[in-house]
């Protein structure tokens, strides 16, 4: 995947809102979790796929 397109939109998944291609994970979840200071590893484990 480049960079380019690991980011997509679609109406009708996740209200729309931008998330990582291939998965139901939006932008706004992981940008919430870097500013409460959830680690990498714990995003990772948290959503492992």
């Amino acid at each position: 995947m480049s960079k380019t397109n690991c980011i997509t939109s679609t109406a009708g998944t996740c209200g729309g809102d931008p998330r990582i291609s291939g998965t139901r994970i939006p932008v706004w979840l992981l940008i919430n979790a870097w500013r409460l200071g959830i680690s990498d590893d714990d995003m990772l484990r948290a959503y492992p796929s």
